[in-house]
């Protein structure tokens, strides 16, 4: 008998898809019918390392204020008065021998009633000369002579290594001078011969005259 023929067998063939797809539902391999819902991700903890930009700000103030504190130093370097004619304390040949560098020079203090006294500065040595108000001359014999305080009129006769003026309001006459400083304020210094290096730091006036 031919199984088309017969209607039982159609009926299971029939039938057989049937429960075939009931069986694959119980065992959930068809799509859930409700669309799975999706959560938001949970909430990244802020970062507790320092940010570029942060680092980047903190290494320019630093360098800001070491260019300004090398700028400062460098300034109030090139206000110190220079007492030698090269940097440093020099030791100045002449006379019998060498100066000793560690030996003070001599100072001259211009009293009141020391007006016009004259001073004969150590040959190849130093000589200081300070006071308020005082009017002294000096003979240099390639001596390094400084002037300071307030207020003083030093005359210096003959040949000077180096003169260096600094304090308040000095008048400072040179005859001849190799090298000239000028620090403080209002002081004046006139050279009458030669061709002196001049170095001039502040409110100072150094010229021929």
């Amino acid at each position: 008998m031919d199984p088309q023929d017969d209607p039982e067998a159609r009926i299971r063939d029939l039938e057989r898809p049937l429960a075939d797809r009931a069986q694959t539902s119980e065992l959930g391999t068809q799509p859930y019918p409700y669309p799975p819902q999706s959560y938001p991700a949970a909430p990244q903890p802020p970062s507790k390392g320092p940010s570029q930009a942060g680092v980047i700000v903190l290494v320019s103030v630093v360098l800001l204020l070491l260019l300004f504190g090398a700028g400062v130093a460098i300034y109030f370097a090139k206000l110190a008065p220079d007492d030698g004619v090269t940097a440093g304390r020099p030791t100045i040949a002449g006379g019998g021998g060498a100066l000793d560098p560690t030996e003070e020079p001599p100072i001259a203090i211009l009293p009141g009633g020391d007006d016009g006294a004259v001073e004969q500065a150590p040959p190849g040595g130093q000589l200081s000369v300070s006071g308020v108000e005082g009017d002294k001359r000096v003979v240099c014999d390639d001596s390094a002579i400084s002037v300071s305080g307030v207020s003083n009129t030093v005359t210096i006769t003959g040949h000077c290594v180096s003169v260096t003026v600094s304090g308040v309001s000095n008048e400072v006459v040179v005859e001849n001078a190799d090298r000239i400083s000028a620090s403080g304020f209002e002081n004046r210094v006139t050279f009458r011969s030669g061709d002196p290096q001049i170095d001039n730091f502040g409110d100072n006036v150094v010229e021929r005259g």
